[in-house]
């Protein structure tokens, strides 16, 4: 045999294995394609409804393999076992989540779990008169101004209750991420829930040592003679004492105001407080983090959830916006305790009573310092 005729029977043996490897090739991917191919995997996906898509595994040409969970679970299978899956889960109001799963290399089905997170929508709640109980879907969530960091997309009905009032309620929709704001405005009922009337002038004369008030505010108010409530209204008259008296008025939605008066005795005293303040300015404030009122709104949940050193950082960059703002001091005042910090509880608190002396409740305050007082003594004793 020539060189020639050699090295042409060589070139056609290696042709002819070749083919023949190919052929086997061939044979093992359909072999495998049929037999291999039958893995299942089962998504169980909250909430009901969802859109599952597979990513991976694909085979070339197939298309997008996409099933809505409309009973909470969508099953893809002859998937090739072994293989490592990869769903992209999505649903209306919800964030999208991503997972992968690896199938069992027996092939049995095996099941992913996924919870798809609500996107929350911010909800500030307001009401006039303030202090209201406010309800999210008939379920109590605080007092007003309230905010609410946990409202999930979709319908959702306001209500606010306070005794003396009618009952206020608002239907809103909201949707993922969005700030709303919300202004309930309760009527009043008539009647004073003190059981004090708002009547007219009295004819008789102020027995000895007495004399009167008249006081008047351009709203609703609750007024206080040092630090007792003697009346609820817009118009009233009271007797008193003769003799100097701090009066503080509180007009819910409004703010607080206060003054000092010499009652004469025998004689009648005026007294008129302007309320001029937009009642929803608190709501606006509550959404904005450039004021205190943002971080005290979220500081008090915050504590109220057990996490006091989270809170008393939210309460303190409220008073780096604004070192005077009272409500700051007092949440500090009430919060430091549960971490032991019994000073700055104390110096809080006095700070709190210096910035809003005619505060209805001081004498409570002022026993909580002496209590705090008290407690420090007990641990600097070792008890």
């Amino acid at each position: 045999m020539s060189t020639r005729e050699a090295a042409v029977e060589r070139s056609g043996l290696r042709s002819a294995m070749a083919v023949f490897a190919a052929l086997l090739a061939l044979a093992g991917f359909f072999f495998f394609q049929g037999k291999a191919k039958d893995a299942v995997l089962e998504v169980q996906v909250t909430p009901a409804g969802a859109t599952v898509e597979l990513k991976e595994p694909l085979s070339p040409g197939d298309g997008p393999r996409v099933l809505r969970a409309n009973a909470g679970l969508v099953t893809f299978d002859h998937l090739p076992r072994g293989a490592l899956a990869k769903v992209v889960a999505s649903a209306p109001g919800h964030r999208q989540a991503v997972a992968t799963q690896a199938l069992h290399e027996d092939g049995s089905p095996v099941r992913l779990v996924l919870n798809l997170e609500a996107e929350h929508a911010l909800v500030s709640v307001a009401t006039d008169p303030e202090e209201a109980l406010v309800y999210l879907d008939n379920t109590a969530v605080g007092v007003s101004p309230v905010v609410l960091t946990t409202v999930v997309a979709g319908n959702h009905v306001i209500s606010a209750r306070k005794p003396g009032f009618q009952p206020a309620t608002q239907t809103i929709q909201v949707k993922a991420s969005e700030n709303r704001q919300v202004l309930l405005t309760l009527e009043p009922t008539g009647d004073d829930p003190t059981g004090d009337k708002a009547d007219g002038e009295p004819d008789d004369k102020p027995p000895p040592g007495y004399g009167r008030i008249h006081l008047k505010s351009s709203h609703r108010s609750t007024f206080y003679a040092d630090n007792f409530k003697i009346a609820v209204g817009q118009d009233v008259w009271r007797t008193i004492i003769a003799g100097p008296h701090n009066i503080y008025v509180r007009c819910d939605g409004r703010g607080a105001k206060y003054k000092n008066v010499e009652i004469i005795e025998g004689e009648t005293t005026e007294a008129f407080f302007e309320f001029n303040e937009d009642p929803t300015a608190k709501a606006r404030e509550a959404l904005d983090d450039t004021k205190p009122l943002y971080w005290v709104a979220r500081g008090g949940p915050t504590r109220n959830s057990g996490k006091y050193g989270d809170a008393v950082k939210m309460f303190q960059k409220a008073l780096e916006l604004d070192p005077d703002y009272a409500q700051a001091h007092r949440q500090l005042a009430t919060t430091l305790p549960a971490l032991k910090e019994w000073d700055a509880a104390i110096y809080h608190m006095e700070r709190y009573l210096e910035l809003d002396p005619a505060v209805p409740n001081a004498e409570f305050y002022r026993g909580m310092i002496k209590r705090y007082q008290e407690e420090k003594e007990k641990e600097e004793a070792g008890h």
